[in-house]
């Protein structure tokens, strides 16, 4: 339920204040999950949770919902802005950000309750997470693009393996103006470069084993050794069994392990 995206997608970590860690979140690598392991590192879903049971109790009385709404956003979300020293434009675009998904369950919350954020993850162990590069392409495709933006790919009548082959080698090449900036955020690698020692990698793949590598590293290293919170269940879009590498043509297999070299290299150790 909760959906913090700030660090992210400014290029900043999660850096919960209690623990030595700095986390690198990958979109559709299990992103939102992250988050909120993140906000529980830092203890914060009590508050959340007290927020959430309260505002929906608050924002569901039909008998004056408008007002409760516009108090909401003025004792909550205004204060905030005012005590940041925003300007008036700023605040009310952030405000109305804050409200602008009430129909679907969603809200702004203070800073308070929101996960920290670092630039440089200086003296933290750095966690990057990382999924199957082509896995993650066909859970956006697949549950977001294609049913979005579908009819706007070539090729209508071919059949949907070699339909999704021809957006994929697309949007690799970033070559057409049917994607926008966010779709080429969910196809980025998480990787740039090798990943040096010092850096622990959570592959969405094996959770267990990813969060005793996190662990193992923190009490090694840091001289942190308290367990830490499981990670929440991730909830994955099933790809067909027909989507792998091998499946692919040659040229667009090699567009994505080349365009991933950084990311495969990574799962591979």
């Amino acid at each position: 339920f909760l959906y913090a995206p700030s660090c992210e997608r400014t290029g900043q970590f999660y850096c919960p204040p209690g623990v030595p860690v700095a986390l690198q979140l990958t979109l559709k690598a299990g992103s939102r999950s992250a988050t909120v392991w993140a906000a529980m590192l830092e203890g914060l879903m009590p508050g959340l949770v007290s927020a959430r049971r309260t505002l929906a109790v608050s924002l569901s009385d039909s008998d004056d919902g408008g007002s409760r709404v516009g108090r909401f956003a003025r004792e909550w979300l205004e204060h905030e802005e005012m005590r940041l020293g925003c300007p008036g434009e700023l605040a009310f675009f952030s405000i109305s950000r804050g409200v602008h998904m009430l129909n679907e369950g969603r809200v702004g919350l203070p800073m308070a309750l929101c996960p920290s954020c670092c630039k440089t993850a200086a003296g933290r162990l750095r966690v990057v997470f990382i999924r199957d590069p082509l896995a993650r392409m066909s859970s956006f495709y697949h549950g977001y693009w294609f049913p979005k933006k579908g009819r706007f790919l070539p090729g209508q009548e071919l059949e949907k393996h070699a339909l999704f082959e021809t957006w994929v080698e697309l949007i690799l090449n970033g070559s057409s103006a049917m994607f926008e900036a966010s779709d080429l955020d969910h196809v980025r690698p998480a990787l740039q470069r090798s990943l040096g020692d010092g850096n622990v990698v959570f592959c969405l793949e094996d959770v267990e084993k990813s969060l005793q590598r996190v662990e193992s590293a923190l009490c090694r290293g840091y001289g942190h050794c308290t367990p830490l919170p499981r990670f929440p269940a991730v909830k994955f879009y099933k790809k067909p069994k027909r989507e792998s590498l091998q499946s692919l043509s040659s040229e667009v297999a090699e567009l994505v392990r080349r365009r991933f070299r950084f990311d495969y290299e990574a799962l591979s150790t």
